[in-house]
């Protein structure tokens, strides 16, 4: 586990006139702490811009001698759309938490989510908040890197309005993996290590997800079943807009998961809580 991983939990803020600190200032508090955490360690951010910029120029070479060989367009994607395309979702990918379900499993199981119930805040709202604070800074950092990487071994992106509706794309896609993944992770408080989860979701993301190629790639039946799922909201919508697809629906599609997500994953992660609650 990592030193920023090993960091203490943002404490709550003192209380003022002996009453307990808002809901929004305990969010704000997970959110900056975490924030704070990682620009401590600027080694960490280094280390993921350089894997970043690895894995980036890896998927951006292959699949642009595959364009190029196909005759210089591949479904739609021309040589300069597709390394948009993968410089966006591995921004989105390269940007989360690693194993946020393994650490929300192991929380589970040592004890530390009784411990932070006493926090006057919604448990499962302060886990998102503090996994979003985590990748806040990661986020700059590979968009800073994955722009100039695009520019240079690319040139200027197909369209600007594509790319500028990737950057509110590439927020939301991490903000559904990460509620995505914490939902998941609440399954721990029925079974005890599901640790395992977290290979199967990782893939899903990377496939269905559109992290490895465009899903018009995919034979149509599995395209359609990809975009249909929530794991496409994860990566393929920021790098299609990015790739000068400009479709404002997408980002529709993105808000409408978001909400679908977060329902059904506070839902679980509340009735996870009431388990723990209800035991002697």
């Amino acid at each position: 586990m990592s030193a920023v991983e090993r960091a203490p939990h943002p404490t709550t803020p003192a209380t003022t006139a002996g009453r307990h600190p808002g809901s929004g200032t305990v969010l704000a508090s997970a959110f900056t702490t975490r924030v704070r955490a990682y620009l401590a360690n600027p080694a960490e951010l280094v280390l993921n811009t350089v894997m970043y910029l690895l894995v980036t120029s890896a998927l951006t070479s292959l699949w642009r001698v595959a364009v190029e060989s196909a005759g210089g367009e591949m479904v739609g994607y021309s040589s300069l759309a597709i390394v948009w395309y993968i410089a966006a979702t591995e921004v989105s990918i390269m940007s989360l938490p690693p194993r946020v379900i393994e650490y929300e499993s192991d929380s589970v199981i040592s004890g530390e989510v009784e411990v932070e119930l006493l926090r006057p805040v919604d448990l499962f709202s302060f886990r998102v908040a503090r996994w979003m604070g985590h990748a806040a800074p990661k986020v700059l950092c590979c968009l800073t890197a994955g722009l100039a990487w695009s520019l240079w071994f690319g040139g200027p992106p197909a369209s600007t309005t594509g790319l500028l509706l990737a950057a509110p794309a590439i927020v939301l896609a991490i903000f559904n993996n990460i509620v995505g993944q914490v939902g998941v992770g609440a399954f721990s408080f029925w079974i005890r290590d599901i640790r395992g989860l977290w290979f199967i979701y990782q893939k899903l993301v990377f496939l269905l997800g559109g992290m490895l190629l465009p899903l018009e790639i995919l034979p149509s039946g599995v395209e359609s079943v990809a975009k249909a799922l929530p794991f496409m909201t994860m990566a393929y919508v920021p790098g299609r807009l990015a790739s000068g697809h400009v479709e404002p629906m997408l980002l529709v599609l993105q808000l409408g998961w978001s909400v679908v997500l977060v329902i059904a994953s506070s839902w679980l992660f509340a009735r996870g809580v009431e388990r723990i609650r209800r035991q002697p």
